[in-house]
């Protein structure tokens, strides 16, 4: 069916409905002024949106009191315009608080962790330092009877504490030839000798260090012409060598030291009346007698070194020997001996500024060797004419005219 149709202007007169709220005047008036008053600024009445609660803020056309809506407070405005934080770009920003309590604990352990082993090593070195400096000196002497050095041994053989004697008996090699006049040969002399006593004491720092004592074997033991006992301080057994020497004796402790070297002569073994030297002769081991003349032989700066070796036992290993007690010299006790094969060198190189003389004295009743003085109360003394050492020989390391005597024990 076909619609009749109206022209536009047929619905001109027509008009739409308003949106005015259909409430009077007088209640939006009175809605208005129930509310908190506001900010007026030119004007114009500001009013927070949350806050109007004024029909007029339902209105699509502005009412009739001109109010301007604005955001309601500054805070609120800067709250909802600060940017987000931004996130953390590196591992340990990005941890919990946890996770890096535990990780700056972990680091503080470690660095206490080296500290301690640090300290432990520091100890551990000063600890071996002597050891470890006398196997250095070890290594860069030469052996007594040539240019060879000698080798460290990395072994650590048991040895056994306690105090033994060692006799010297069997001279291996003995030489006076630092002294320039043959006349004079007796000074220096490797026999007779006494035995001595050796004391092999552990040590308080570490239980592989073993500390050597010579002493005399008796403590009532009178004195006597030739060579008399080492006065050598305590000596650490703690470097473990090869002797060139003897290599099939295996592995040995090492000891090597300095000491002042007396020998006792007769008053007609050494010079005549006159005071013109004669031919020394040693007298065979007799005791010094109270009121006799004696010669007293000093040879400063004699090297003393041993070798022990721990892997061959001496023939006599098991007997001991009667002697008195050095605390109670009324008490015989038994002391055995040495229990390993043992070799000692003295050793006196050419003239090298030390002191070499031979000073005369008297024994007195009461045993004290007292030195005889001249007219002009000097000591009366004889400097030995000591020999010379070529320079390249002393740089070769070769000791021809050395003064030297070595005993091996068996």
């Amino acid at each position: 069916m076909r619609l009749p149709r109206r022209s536009v202007r047929s619905i001109t007169s027509l008009r739409l409905p308003s949106l005015r709220s259909s409430l009077s005047s007088n209640n939006e008036r009175r809605e208005c002024t129930r509310n908190t008053p506001a900010d007026v600024e030119d004007g114009i009445e500001l009013v927070p949106i949350e806050r109007q609660n004024s029909p007029c803020a339902k209105q699509i056309a502005p009412c009739q009191e001109e109010k301007e809506v604005v955001p309601g407070s500054k805070l609120e405005f800067e709250i909802s315009t600060k940017p987000l934080p931004s996130l953390p770009t590196s591992k340990w920003g990005r941890l919990s608080k946890r996770s890096r309590i535990l990780t700056i604990l972990a680091i503080q352990i470690c660095i206490v962790l080296t500290i301690g082993l640090s300290l432990m090593s520091a100890k551990k070195r000063h600890t071996s330092f002597s050891p470890k400096q006398h196997s250095e000196n070890a290594t860069s002497s030469q052996s007594p009877n040539g240019g060879d050095t000698l080798t460290p041994l990395n072994f650590s053989a048991p040895i056994k504490r306690g105090t033994f004697a060692l006799p010297f008996e069997n001279v291996k090699q003995q030489s006076s030839a630092c002294l320039a006049k043959n006349n004079q040969s007796a000074a220096w002399s490797c026999e007779p000798r006494r035995s001595i006593r050796l004391t092999l004491l552990p040590s308080s720092d570490s239980a592989n260090i073993t500390i050597l004592y010579p002493e005399s074997l008796n403590s009532t033991v009178s004195t006597y012409y030739g060579v008399q006992d080492p006065g050598v301080p305590m000596m650490n057994l703690s470097t473990t060598v090869l002797d060139p020497q003897y290599p099939d004796l295996g592995g040995a402790y090492y000891f090597k030291s300095q000491y002042t070297r007396y020998m006792l002569l007769g008053e007609d073994d050494i010079l005549s009346a006159l005071g013109r030297p004669t031919a020394f002769v040693l007298p065979k081991g007799t005791d010094v007698v109270s009121g006799d003349t004696v010669w007293t032989c000093k040879f400063d700066e004699t090297s003393i070194e041993g070798y022990v070796y721990v892997l061959k036992n001496a023939t006599n290993v098991g007997a001991k020997i009667v002697t008195s007690d050095p605390h109670n010299a009324t008490n015989p006790i038994m002391v055995p001996w040495f229990p390993y094969m043992m070799k000692i060198t003295e050793e006196r190189l050419p003239d090298h500024g030390a002191t070499a003389q031979c000073t005369k004295g008297r024994l007195l009743e009461n045993g004290i060797l007292a030195a005889q003085y001249d007219g002009q109360n000097q000591k009366i003394q004889l400097n030995l004419a000591q020999s010379t050492q070529d320079i390249g020989d002393a740089q070769k390391g070769d000791t021809i005219n050395a003064c030297r005597c070595q005993w091996l024990y068996q």
